[in-house]
């Protein structure tokens, strides 16, 4: 099985606790690498960083914005990301999105209807919980 996972808003391979690196990307490195033991497993961030290929595992980065950028200054890059992720890949080749966070939820949304490949969505946050700490933090 081919499968596509999206991380749009932050790199699930750069420094954990940095920036918006957080319980995400330790779920998104560690099913990724599980799966790619029997299945092959692309991986793709708009954040800048590193790409790299290890066996059925490969993680692109369309290098759109930095990784200091705050995730609601992020939403403006959706359309670029779509852009870049079907000018990159082959999306047929897929047989199945994984999007992680809302952001990447809504490009998998529109990328299942145009390609016709299901997705599935984890939200990783309550989004009122997470402004709320945000508020808390201020």
């Amino acid at each position: 099985m081919n499968i596509l996972q999206l991380a749009f808003h932050t790199s699930p391979f750069n420094e954990v606790g940095k920036n918006d690196g957080g319980g995400m990307s330790i779920y998104v490195q560690q099913i990724s690498r599980h799966l790619s033991d029997n299945h092959n497993v692309t991986v793709v961030t708009g954040e800048k960083a590193e790409s790299f290929k290890d066996n059925n595992l490969e993680f692109i980065s369309l290098d759109i914005f930095e990784s200091e950028l705050n995730v609601e200054d992020k939403e403006i890059y959706l359309q670029e990301f779509k852009n870049k992720l079907e000018d990159s890949l082959d999306l047929n080749s897929f047989d199945v999105i994984h999007a992680h966070y809302w952001l990447s939820g809504l490009i998998a949304k529109e990328i299942s209807n145009e390609f016709d490949i299901p997705f599935v969505f984890t939200s990783h946050s309550l989004g009122s919980f997470s402004r709320w700490l945000q508020q808390r933090k201020s």
